[in-house]
C-alpha cells in the first residue's frame, strides 16, 4: 500500500511524534525528580524542605505536561480515526 519512504514518513508523522515527545517529557521529569529532588530528607532543615518541595513541584509539572500531551494525542488520534470511518 505504501512505498518504503512513505511508510517511514507516516511513522514519524503527527501522532507518533507527539507520543514520543510526551514519553520523552515524562522520562525527563522522572530523571529530574531523581537528580534534583531525590528521596526526602529524614530530618530536614526548613531550607532543605523548601528546596525539596520546589524541585518536587517542578518534576510534578513535568509529569503532568507529559501526560496531558499524551492524552491530547490519543484524543486527537481517536477522533481522526472516527472521522475517517
Amino acid at each position: 500500500m505504501f512505498s518504503g519512504n512513505a511508510r517511514r514518513y507516516r511513522l514519524l508523522s503527527f501522532p507518533w511524534s507527539f507520543v514520543m515527545l510526551a514519553l520523552l517529557m515524562i522520562v525527563g521529569a522522572f530523571v529530574y525528580d531523581l537528580i534534583f529532588a531525590g528521596l526526602p530528607y529524614p530530618d530536614p532543615t526548613p531550607a532543605m524542605a523548601a528546596r525539596y518541595a520546589l524541585h518536587s513541584q517542578i518534576a510534578s509539572i513535568g509529569y503532568m505536561v507529559g501526560l496531558l500531551v499524551l492524552l491530547a494525542t490519543i484524543v486527537i488520534r481517536v477522533t481522526r480515526l472516527w472521522r475517517q470511518r
